[in-house]
């Protein structure tokens, strides 16, 4: 069975998975690969028999998405018989990102609801005041780093408490959107006052249940 679990940031989704790789080491854990906040990727290359000197072909950042959700569900399809773990998909950058073709990502929702039998945990924090505790607790430890994983599109990362919490709460709203247009199998869990190590009971309890019903 395919373990999705997705949400937007501040929900503990990177402490859960931590918390379930203790308790359920026997399962897979994927990381998909994520790429930043770059626009386009380059890739240089010298052409034989011409002056030497680089030329640069620019790749949309969108597209390298997508042909890397192809390869990783191609990939995931070798072993879905066994119990995997995926730490997020193709469904974040549905949310996350201004797409160029959104009728690519409805064939992967596609793929996903045929060929797998999955379901996606969907962590969210919907308590107001212990949002903005978990995002100012965040920005101070961030304070060196430039941060990501709150933009929408193209839009640079907000930098006070109720930018951040105002876009988590538009970000949730896309991941339900998305999740009820498409009838996906998924079961949303908020972890606002519930310890990461109970978030991961939760969702093993509700593993076994899926794998016995």
């Amino acid at each position: 069975m395919l373990n999705i679990i997705e949400g937007a940031n501040f929900v503990g989704k990177t402490s859960t998975l931590i918390e379930l790789k203790k308790k359920k080491p026997s399962s897979i854990f994927v990381y998909h690969p994520r790429f930043n906040n770059a626009q386009h990727y380059e890739y240089s290359y010298n052409v034989k028999g011409t002056i030497t000197y680089p030329r640069s072909m620019h790749v949309p950042r969108d597209i390298v998405y997508q042909i890397s959700h192809v390869v990783c569900l191609k990939y995931l399809e070798s072993f879905k018989d066994k119990n995997v773990v995926l730490d997020r998909c193709f469904l974040s950058e549905m949310v996350y990102n201004d797409l160029y073709n959104m009728e690519l990502y409805g064939e992967l929702v596609e793929i996903l609801k045929r060929d797998f039998n999955y379901k996606v945990y969907f962590l969210t924090c919907n308590d107001t005041k212990q949002l903005k505790l978990r995002i100012k607790s965040k920005l101070e430890q961030d304070k060196t780093k430039q941060g990501f994983g709150v933009r929408v599109g193209d839009l640079a990362d907000p930098e006070t408490v109720d930018e951040k919490f105002n876009v988590q709460k538009l970000l949730t709203q896309r991941y339900l959107n998305i999740m009820e247009f498409y009838q996906l199998n998924y079961l949303t869990i908020d972890t606002s006052y519930i310890p990461q190590k109970e978030v991961a009971k939760l969702i093993l309890d509700d593993i076994k249940e899926e794998n016995n019903g």
